[in-house]
């Protein structure tokens, strides 16, 4: 039997994200662009993104996994140009191969040019 992947990529602010401290996991540019702790998470919408990387590694990762759902929050540090310059997985789905796959598949997003900022990213996970 074949079984369907849903995903649900919710883009908001998290409202218990706040006043987050610097993320630790750089992508991109050098720690000095990374945020501090006087940036707030800002609310993101599917308008914000550029780019959205293709979903197959997440798919695979949750198989992987042994998890038949599972949910997740990511923090998203951005420059001014929309690339990426720091992650932090802000709640973990339970699996360290799932965590890892999210945390890759986040790193490539791209968000439309403006303001630098931090942006909660919540993604829901459901085989059905």
């Amino acid at each position: 039997m074949h079984k369907a992947v849903l995903f649900a990529i919710l883009l908001f602010s998290a409202a218990g994200a706040r006043g987050q401290e610097a993320l630790p996991v750089a992508v991109g540019s050098a720690a000095s662009t990374a945020p501090g702790e006087a940036d707030a998470v800002h609310v993101l919408s599917g308008d914000d993104l550029a780019f959205r990387p293709p979903l197959g590694e997440l798919v695979r990762a949750l198989h992987g996994s042994g998890l038949s759902s599972a949910s997740t929050s990511v923090l998203v540090a951005h420059d001014e140009s929309g690339k990426v310059v720091a992650l932090k997985l802000d709640r973990t789905t339970g699996s360290k191969l799932l965590d890892a796959a999210v945390l890759g598949w986040a790193a490539k997003l791209r968000l439309k040019p403006g303001p630098a900022g931090i942006g909660s990213l919540p993604i829901t996970f459901e085989l059905r």
